[in-house]
C-alpha cells in the first residue's frame, strides 16, 4: 500500500510547474472572473500552442476559483459591459492575472516538493522497492 502511494505521489509531484511561491491565496471573484475573461482572450488570440495551453490552465483555474468563492457558474458572473472592459484593458489586466498564476505556480512548486519528498520517505520505508 505505501508502495503504491508512492507510485502515485512522485509523478504528482513532478508535474508542478515551477514558479515564485505565494502563501496566501485571495483574488475578489469578480476579479477572478475578470482574469479568466482576460485568459480566454488572450489565449484565443495566440498562435503559439505552448501560451494556448498555459492560458488554458489559467482560464480553468479562474473559473474554479470564481465558482468555489461564490458557490455559483461563471456563466453570467460578469455584464457585457464588464466583459469589454477587460478586452480594452488586456495589459493592465495582464499584470494583475499573471501575478496570480505565477503565485499558484509557486504554490504548485512548494507542494510537489512537499509531495516528493513524502514520496522518498514513503520509497526509503519500503526498501527502496
Amino acid at each position: 500500500m505505501m508502495r503504491q502511494l508512492a507510485l502515485l505521489i512522485v509523478p504528482m509531484a513532478l508535474a508542478a510547474s515551477p514558479v515564485a511561491a505565494q502563501d496566501t491565496v485571495r483574488i475578489d471573484p469578480t476579479e477572478a472572473a475578470q482574469c479568466a475573461v482576460w485568459s480566454s482572450i488572450v489565449g484565443g488570440s495566440s498562435s503559439d500552442a505552448e501560451t494556448q495551453k498555459a492560458l488554458t490552465y489559467a482560464l480553468n483555474y479562474f473559473i474554479g476559483y470564481y465558482e468555489a468563492a461564490t458557490g455559483h457558474s461563471i456563466d453570467g458572473a460578469l455584464s457585457d459591459e464588464q466583459i469589454v472592459v477587460v478586452a480594452n484593458d488586456v495589459p493592465g489586466y495582464a499584470a494583475r492575472c499573471s501575478q496570480h498564476m505565477t503565485n499558484y505556480g509557486g504554490r504548485m512548486v512548494t507542494w510537489g516538493a512537499a509531495l516528493t519528498a513524502l514520496g522518498e520517505r514513503l520509497q526509503a520505508a519500503q526498501g527502496g522497492k
